[in-house]
């Protein structure tokens, strides 16, 4: 069955999450996590959630779905062994040196990887797997067909998708915005949401160009994506409150086991209500593009005039009149309560909207009769706030329900999970042998301890057996729950004449479990071994944009079809691509769909020049590329640490050097098994990079006549910003 996964910013997110059918939720721990803003989940709530969901056949993923430095790194093994012991069903995660640890540690704990990995390919699928991830979450901006043939060419990986809410202007894991604008880098949890604030365009008009309308999948898209194959369906928004989780089960699950659509309708309008923007079926239903050179037809991506939460239209506001007496009429197209909360979006100067907030706190029908509620199709009068003054008919939206308040879940016993175990009990005449075992391999495996034990003979017929079971079924760790306990005897004596207090055996007990918890303790905190010292493979590479393709140095990365044509036509390599070293510079592009064709375009641009190539990888999926070719590992991958310097600089044969991580600054690189260069000070890569067309999805231009290319800017607090098309992705980067 498809699994259902639902997110948790909050304990109570869980429990609701669960109540109301999610078969899987996804959290953060208070460090490591993508969402900082969330509540996020100490490892003592944590244990309480898995110990509720390792009872009801749920599953919880943990996400470090972040960017790591070396001090991060080092701060993150315990918590990684400490999650194994909870055994946590998987892993959500970003940095590939913290997969590669993982794996090296806790090899029995799944890694997935994070929709920040930018993953969109076969190529990019099948390098994760190779990596040891056991499943993918795809990048948000697939259609539903090159979905369907990613599945069908990596069939032996899980693949989860998401199927709603907030959707990301740019590429998660490619975005800098929030970092450039604000110095909060999204890869670090700390996302400002740059892409929700308004800008001004070409014609000093306020908008939102940016903002995305939310993604929600209808019962056609949810059928597809199960006939494809898909493994697990993603819900976004550990933002959210728990009215939200609860609704989005509740919605999504009734969609999956196919209930009759009048109650899906209901459900979904709780959703709306809960939080919505505009919506759109996304990347999955409401991008008609499968190719550059087809055009779209289907409504815009993007919200310009208003970026939040619109709730569901629930009718019309009319203008103020006179003999309303200070009331406004309404006409409702759904029921409505006293108590519900209520918005208008009122037009301001240029062409953004002001939302107005107000709880429906007085409603009457047309002869003035105190009304609490009022069904579809009737005209009521309702009370405005004060301030509020509607010239023209306006939309009235829903964006609160009056008895929206959940009843608190109750948390079980909060009792918290441990990691099952068996004891072996062997009692000889004077001691007693206890092993354990079932723990994880870095605890050491199997325990065996032997204490001495006073036994003495018997008046009567003792019950040995069952009292040892009974008191060693009773765990005194804070890390084990005892799942059985064998017992054998090993004496001279018969077992059931034998008298052993059993004062006495609770004292092997503790002592047992209190050395246990000792030596597991001291596991959880071993460090890293020293990695050995190499000699550094590479040479010192250039400031970042000093090597930009001269053809296209705005966006940083090659046009690889424009260099090929261009060099078919005649024009020198030497004019269109910078050299490090001896080689010519061909830093691939961090986005491509259709990767057989760039390769075959690679493969053009090698046999037109004798000067060897230099490829820039900015994708996992670049790995894949001609494993001939020299590499250096390049901006859109990250490199903060050693793991991952050393994994990167290993997948390929001749990597000749890497660039560090743009968002931070340079350390100590001198163990790092490749030669590290800074970027430079003055290099400023893109804000986004977009497969949403700025001029398609914000200045409503169609695809009939279109180069598929264009220039554009906007303007933010003096700020001015180029918006660039190409081949129908955008990339904004500031002037």
């Amino acid at each position: 069955m498809i699994e259902l996964t639902l997110p948790a910013g909050s304990f109570e997110c869980a429990l609701q999450a669960f109540k109301w059918g999610a078969d899987a939720v996804y959290l953060g721990l208070t460090s490591f996590s993508a969402r900082k803003g969330a509540k996020n989940f100490t490892i003592d709530e944590l244990s309480v959630i898995k110990e509720i969901a390792s009872k009801t056949g749920k599953k919880v993923y943990v996400t470090i779905n972040t960017i790591l430095n070396d001090e991060e790194m080092a701060l993150l093994i315990p918590i990684i062994r400490t999650l194994d012991l909870l055994r946590i069903d998987a892993l959500i995660i970003q940095d590939p040196g913290l997969a590669s640890v993982v794996r090296s540690i806790t090899p029995s704990l799944e890694i997935h990887a994070s929709t920040q990995l930018a993953v969109h390919s076969v190529e990019g699928v099948k390098q994760l797997a190779e990596l040891g991830f056991t499943r993918v979450v795809l990048s948000r901006e697939l259609t539903l067909s090159e979905i369907e043939h990613i599945r069908r060419e990596c069939p032996d990986i899980s693949i989860k998708v998401f199927i709603h809410g907030a959707m990301c202007y740019g590429f998660s894991g490619l975005c800098m915005a929030s970092n450039i604008l604000t110095s909060r880098s999204a890869n670090k949890g700390e996302c400002s949401q740059i892409c929700r604030s308004y800008f001004s365009n070409d014609d000093h008009r306020s908008i939102y160009p940016f903002s995305m309308k939310d993604l929600s999948s209808s019962k056609e898209t949810i059928r597809t994506l199960k006939e494809i194959g898909i493994d697990s369906l993603k819900i976004e928004g550990r933002m959210k409150s728990p009215e939200y989780v609860a609704a989005a089960a509740r919605y999504y699950r009734l969609l999956l086991d196919e209930k009759p659509d009048d109650i899906i309708s209901e459900a979904k309008q709780h959703l709306d209500t809960a939080f919505s923007r505009d919506q759109s079926g996304g990347w999955l239903a409401s991008y008609d593009k499968e190719s550059v050179a087809s055009a779209r037809t289907t409504p815009s991506l993007i919200t310009p005039a208003y970026p939040g939460h619109t709730g569901v239209s629930v009718g019309t506001l009319y203008p103020y009149r006179r003999e309303h007496n200070g009331l406004y009429e309404v006409r409702f197209t759904e029921a409505a309560h006293l108590r519900d909360g209520l918005m208008v979006l009122l037009e301001k100067k240029g062409s953004i909207s002001e939302a107005v907030k107000f709880s429906l706190s007085e409603m009457y029908d047309l002869s003035m009769k105190k009304l609490t509620r009022t069904e579809s199709g009737e005209k009521v009068l309702i009370r405005l706030p004060q301030h509020i003054s509607a010239e023209n008919p306006v939309q009235l939206y829903r964006i609160k329900e009056h008895d929206a308040t959940l009843s608190k879940e109750a948390k079980e016993s909060g009792r918290e999970f441990r990691h099952p175990a068996a004891l072996s009990v062997v009692l000889c005449d004077d001691s007693v042998t206890v092993e354990i075992s079932g723990l994880p391999e870095w605890t050491c495996s199997n325990v065996k301890q032997t204490l001495p034990l006073d036994i003495q003979d018997a008046k009567k017929i003792q019950m040995v057996k069952e009292n040892i079971e009974k008191v060693f079924s009773q765990s005194d760790s804070r890390y084990i729950n005892v799942e059985s306990v064998s017992v054998t005897y090993g004496g001279t004596r018969e077992l059931e004449w034998l008298f052993i207090p059993v004062s006495a055996l609770k004292n092997v007990r503790r002592t047992v479990f209190n050395n246990l918890d000792r030596r597991i303790e001291e596991a959880i905190n071993r460090p890293l071994g020293k990695m050995p010292a190499v000699q550094q493979k590479g040479i010192r590479l250039p400031e970042r944009d000093s090597v930009s393709p001269i053809v296209c140095e705005s966006v940083f990365f090659a046009d690889l079809a424009g260099i090929a044509d261009r060099l078919m036509r005649g024009e020198k390599a030497e004019n269109l691509l910078k050299r490090i070293d001896r080689y010519l510079f061909v830093p691939l592009p961090p986005v491509c769909f259709n990767e057989q064709e760039a390769i075959g375009y690679l493969s053009q641009i090698r046999s037109l020049t004798d000067t060897p190539l230099l490829i820039g990888v900015n994708n996992i999926a670049h790995f894949s590329y001609f494993s001939d070719l020299s590499y250096i590992i390049d901006i859109y991958c990250y490199i903060a640490n050693r793991e991952s310097a050393a994994l990167l600089s290993s997948m390929k044969p001749d990597c000749l050097g890497a660039y560090h991580w743009i968002e931070r600054k340079i350390g100590d690189t001198a163990d790092y098994p490749v030669v590290i260069s800074d970027a430079g000070e003055d290099f400023t890569p893109l804000l986004f990079i977009s497969r949403s067309c700025y001029r398609y999805d914000v200045l409503g231009l169609g695809c009939k006549g279109c180069t598929r290319n264009g220039h554009w800017e906007v303007t933010q607090n003096s700020r001015r910003y180029s918006v660039d098309v190409h081949n129908c992705i955008t990339t904004v980067s500031e002037k």
